[in-house]
């Protein structure tokens, strides 16, 4: 790299032409005594953490509205102090400045005078505040369509900018910023919860327009009269009994992530022309995201890259690894901007077993930057590497040193992750069963444990052969298990997936139903006839998400011919790729599903790389030079010593403990309970 400028790549940030991983920590200056400040920055920088992420609290540093305190009344809020401290260790820094922080403060970060306007509130369909029960007290949400609430945070904004914007690269240390945070509804993402304050109403009249341009049209797709878009009420409850009921709830379920990531790129502009433009730009969803309200895709219109928070244990496994996949598969940088590194001192302890293994298994499945949350402890967190007094916690303190270690004697994280096939969530298909929720606005992030999404929905088949909204997330969780119990390495991603990543999958695994969008059928036909294979079952579709016929992906493909070796399925070839069509699976029992599974591997060349058994799991990441890092995951209680099954030629050195293992055609390695081994191929 010799280009000047900022720049963020598959293998980190380009600086000046310098590449440095995107590897950071979170340490809070406001809440640390300004006289530690350099010790801790020197213990941080010992970590071997190149980069170090700060929010930047609007309710600390603002003293009554329009009056803001950084270091003139309180010595821990001289923000420009600590960026000058961080200057001079040579560590770069990543500023959140909100308005939204969470950050474990009260009330979010936002001062309580906001809370005490009503036109700066969200509202529940019932027209009440919606109400955010966090400790240590509830507070209502705020509305991000409230132009009252912009008005605000134009005065926060100003004085932010005017202490923060002089350290910006390239006059100095700050690299990265961070518009808003955890951008959810608050975490109130059931469909008919919120937002339905006057601000929303007037988004979702300009929203209908946009998308049908005269009354006329939109009265012709919702089949009831309209003669002014004001005139259609936003839907409180999901009351469809047709087919042809279901456009305008779909519509709905459209329209509100247009109310995260619209607000989302109002945020960025206004932090880009206060001196932050041409930075790193990035955002993060909380720990259930991946579904509608969450639209990757579109938040990456805004940000250079939307990643994803994980609070995680080492019993976790079967959580993450489907959440890592997905942000993988979707996200053109994966990353976490909030990894726990300790935790909020009111959850169930997250201890350095935790830590081991889910960061190595983030590793494994895909990761390419992480923030540690929190490098530094302070008050509300327990866990930390390193103490408020600038003590290093020795085990926590000597796992981050050895991790960095690691990362850069490997490069890691800019190797590639090995995955040829895709499953695709379906956006309508998603919209449709978050639409037809029966139990809003009661929240998801509560029920999912035991009670996902499509088992919320409305069982109705509105006049197709299914309900579409069940059985869409039942085909998934069949193509995901079939292909774990093959081993055979993949990603999820979704129809609305940015063209270029999903072009890296040679074959992507679908449900296809009677209804799919125009535009989604385009784009997978242009996948296909690019060389993809797309998998899809039961059927092709014959409508559009308006209901109305549309058949662009059935009229772009070729003749359906026979499959030889799937029976039961029809091949459809298109440019230099082809649809293989399988009608019977939604009756399909589990061992029905393996032999499938393993009958469309072997007629899309799909195989394990490097299998391994007795329990245990493979994902290989590859770099540039041809090194291959097989991370051997073990997610039980038992210590396993599975064989890794190779072709021969092959040793393994763990890259971790320095051990050496060999063998033939497989490889025997031994593995404690909830450990991954990052095992380097090598011949021998």
């Amino acid at each position: 790299m010799t280009e000047r400028g900022l720049a963020l790549t598959q293998a980190g940030i380009g600086i000046d032409g310098r590449l440095i991983p995107f590897l950071s920590g979170s340490c809070h200056y406001w809440r640390l005594e300004r006289e530690r400040w350099p010790l801790i920055l020197e213990r941080f920088a010992g970590l071997g953490l190149p980069i170090l992420q700060t929010y930047v609290p609007w309710s600390v540093h603002e003293q009554t509205r329009g009056e803001f305190d950084f270091g003139e009344r309180t010595p821990n809020n001289d923000l420009p102090r600590f960026l000058e401290l961080c200057r001079r260790r040579g560590l770069y820094v990543f500023l959140r400045p909100g308005p939204h922080i969470n950050a474990e403060l009260t009330y979010f970060g936002y001062p309580k005078r906001l809370f005490a306007d009503p036109r700066n509130l969200a509202l529940t369909g019932h027209g009440t505040p919606a109400w955010l029960p966090a400790p240590p007290r509830a507070f209502p949400a705020i509305s991000y369509v409230s132009e009252h609430f912009f008005s605000e945070l134009e005065l926060w904004f100003d004085a932010f900018a005017k202490a923060a914007a002089p350290y910006a690269y390239p006059d100095g240390p700050v690299i990265g910023i961070q518009p808003d945070n955890e951008m959810s509804f608050f975490f109130r993402t059931a469909a008919y919860d919120l937002d339905y304050a006057p601000g929303a109403r007037e988004c979702y009249r300009q929203w209908l327009a946009e998308k049908y341009g005269t009354p006329d049209r939109l009265a012709a797709a919702y089949g009831r009269p309209c003669t002014d878009f004001a005139e259609v009420p936003m839907p409180r409850a999901f009351a469809a009994r047709e087919q042809k009921d279901l456009p305008y709830y779909l519509d709905w379920a459209e329209f509100r992530e247009t109310l995260l990531y619209r607000p989302l790129g109002r945020i960025m502009d206004m932090l880009k022309v206060r001196g932050f433009s041409g930075l790193i730009a990035f955002h993060n969803y909380p720990l259930n995201a991946g579904q509608t309200p969450f639209h990757t895709a579109a938040a990456e219109r805004v940000v250079d890259a939307n990643g994803v928070d994980f609070y995680s244990r080492k019993t976790d496994h079967r959580l993450m690894k489907p959440r890592l996949l997905a942000l993988t598969g979707s996200s053109r940088f994966p990353f976490s901007p909030e990894f726990s590194s300790g935790c909020y001192q009111v959850w169930p302890p997250i201890d350095l077993e935790d830590q081991r293994f889910t960061t190595l298994l983030a590793l494994a499945y895909g990761l390419r930057g992480v923030n540690f949350y929190m490098a530094v402890e302070r008050e509300r967190w327990v866990g930390a590497p390193i103490s408020r007094h600038g003590e290093e916690r020795p085990g926590r303190a000597a796992f981050y040193k050895r991790l960095t270690a690691f990362l850069r004697e490997t490069g890691v994280l800019g190797m590639d992750p090995v995955a040829d096939a895709a499953i695709l969530r379906v956006r309508d298909y998603d919209r449709l069963e978050k639409a037809a929720d029966l139990f809003s606005p009661l929240l998801p992030m509560v029920t999912d444990s035991f009670l996902n999404g499509a088992a919320r929905a409305h069982e109705g088949r509105f006049g197709f052969a299914r309900p579409i909204q069940i059985a869409h997330q039942r085909l998934l969780d069949a193509w995901r298990a079939g292909l774990e119990r093959a081993q055979v390495s993949f990603v999820f991603a979704d129809t609305e997936t940015d063209p270029a990543l999903l072009a890296r999958r040679r074959v992507a695994f679908m449900p296809g139903f009677e209804f799919l969008g125009a535009e989604t059928q385009q784009r997978l036909a242009d996948y296909i006839a690019a060389g993809g294979t797309l998998v899809i079952g039961p059927t092709l579709p014959d409508l559009d998400a308006g209901m109305r016929p549309c058949t662009i992906l059935k009229e772009r493909l070729g003749a359906p011919q026979p499959v030889d070796g799937l029976p039961g399925a029809v091949g459809h070839t298109l440019g230099q790729g082809r649809a293989l069509v399988i009608a019977d699976l939604c009756d399909l029992a589990a061992d029905g599903w393996d032999a499938l599974v393993r009958q469309v591997c072997a007629a899309t060349k799909l195989a394990p790389l490097f299998p391994a058994d007795d329990g245990c799991e493979t994902s290989t990441r590859l770099g540039d030079d041809g090194r291959r890092l097989v991370f051997l995951v073990n997610p039980t209680p038992e210590a396993r010593r599975p064989t890794v099954r190779t072709g021969g030629g092959v040793a393994f050195v763990d890259r971790w403990t320095g051990e050496r293992f060999a063998g033939g055609e497989a490889v025997a390695v031994p593995i404690e309970p909830y450990t991954v081994r990052p095992l380097e191929a090598t011949p021998c």
